[in-house]
């Protein structure tokens, strides 16, 4: 099993966690052993679907061609529908309908593959919606989606170099806020009934949790051997100005991303929470009038069903 497929392989197992591990983070302040607790627990869960691995690794082998990849996705009818249905959205424009899987797969190539697969697979644990004051477990995942799409759009605005991961950097830049849900749930519960736009979101949930969701992604990221770009994002997509790494450019992209669809009410728990990181922008090179079209081009995306492409269901 690949790095990348190890990386994803804990997103996918029931919301309900253990009922042993709810009870002992259940109180409403956790100390940092019961974080250790918490990675350990999660990262031993290992239940990704067969043809989400398979595509992973088909598309992480230099030697795979389409035919390769033709034969992995028509296993599952479910992705096949999953990208005719993207490869004829509006998004790509296409003049004519595609029907050949071969076709569409030529079309979008194998990265967007494997970026339809991956979301395709982490939409599975929103299946089950839940709504706690303002947090909507949907729409973190519409959020996740969104940023995905958005850290794309940046970075091609942006011109900036070392980005080829933006849109799955942007899909799992907030996996930590996921685990707080579906093995802190109790105490997240508390934290999601709780929350107030006075103060950010990391200091609510330190208040609460005694750790906030980038330590707790990032954490999870090291046990799955995630690449260390998009770990670094998962970490500072709320402060870009402490990275200190050699993946700078795709943190700014997320950080901007992420707020750029913030402010466009597709928030990760119900409200804004974002502060805006200036210098991101500045190291980006992007303006006012550069910033407002990435703006115009994800809402144009979103309003071409670009979302809806990937709800769970859907």
């Amino acid at each position: 099993m690949s790095p990348r497929t190890r990386a994803v392989v804990a997103l996918f197992a029931d919301w309900a966690g253990p009922p042993e591990l709810e009870e002992a983070l259940a109180m409403t302040m956790i100390s940092q052993p019961k974080l250790d607790l918490l990675v350990d627990r999660i990262a031993s869960l290992s239940t990704i679907p067969l043809v989400a691995v398979r595509i992973l690794n088909a598309t992480n082998n230099p030697n795979a061609g389409i035919r390769d990849l033709v034969e992995v996705v028509e296993s599952d009818p479910a992705l096949m529908l999953r990208c005719l249905k993207v490869v004829n959205s509006a998004c790509f424009g296409m003049r004519r309908r595609v029907t050949s899987l071969t076709q569409a797969i030529g079309l979008l190539g194998f990265t967007r593959i494997r970026d339809i697969a991956l979301t395709n697979s982490v939409a599975g644990v929103f299946r089950k919606d839940c709504i706690i004051g303002n947090y909507r477990r949907l729409g973190l995942w519409a959020h996740m989606v969104a940023t995905a799409i958005c850290s794309e759009l940046v970075a091609d605005a942006s011109r900036a170099t070392g980005c080829e991961d933006s849109y799955v950097a942007g899909l799992l830049h907030d996996i930590g806020i996921i685990a707080e849900d579906q093995y802190a749930h109790e105490a997240f519960k508390d934290l999601a009934a709780s929350l107030s736009d006075g103060a950010t979101l990391s200091s609510q949930e330190e208040a609460h949790l005694g750790f906030d969701h980038t330590v707790l992604g990032t954490r999870l990221a090291e046990k799955w051997h995630l690449p260390e770009a998009i770990r670094a994002c998962i970490r500072f997509h709320h402060m870009p100005q402490n990275y200190r790494g050699d993946f700078g450019a795709v943190v700014n992209v997320v950080a901007v991303a992420n707020w750029i669809v913030s402010k466009s009410a597709f928030t990760s728990v119900g409200m804004c929470a974002v502060s805006r990181p200036d210098s991101s922008f500045g190291a980006l090179g992007l303006d006012h009038e550069k910033t407002s079209g990435v703006a115009t081009a994800f809402l144009q995306r979103a309003s071409d069903g670009a979302l809806i492409l990937f709800q769970p269901d859907a």
